[in-house]
């Protein structure tokens, strides 16, 4: 769970600074940037504290499901939008991914597995 709630955080940093730098985006970067490294942090924290570190990653991640779940549900059908809607599936899955994980880690105790 620590590990993959380490990947998504890394992926959302990467992707918020890949908004900033094609589309000039500053929410992308600071909210991508921004949950990335609280993700990040979440894995670290699930070594030295494993139930809030696993909460956090939870958090963390219902909150991305819930910002790109409406974008997978309605995807645009402008052809410059179709990057984004592939984002929002990576995005989301990824967060569903992590939730489940980190809810199987909490359940079972086993923190640092990928499952």
């Amino acid at each position: 769970a620590a590990i993959l709630a380490a990947v998504y955080g890394l992926i959302s940093i990467t992707g918020g600074t890949i908004g900033y730098i094609k589309a000039g985006s500053v929410p992308s970067l600071v909210a991508g940037g921004g949950a990335g490294v609280l993700l990040v942090v979440a894995a670290i924290g699930v070594f030295y504290q494993p139930t809030a570190g696993l909460i956090g990653a939870a958090v963390l991640a219902i909150a991305l499901i819930g910002n790109f779940a409406p974008k997978v549900l309605n995807p645009s059908d402008l052809p410059e939008k179709q990057v984004g809607n592939i984002v929002a599936i990576v995005m989301a899955i990824g967060g569903i991914v992590v939730l489940v994980a980190a809810a199987i880690a909490l359940f079972t105790g086993s923190s640092s597995s990928s499952s």
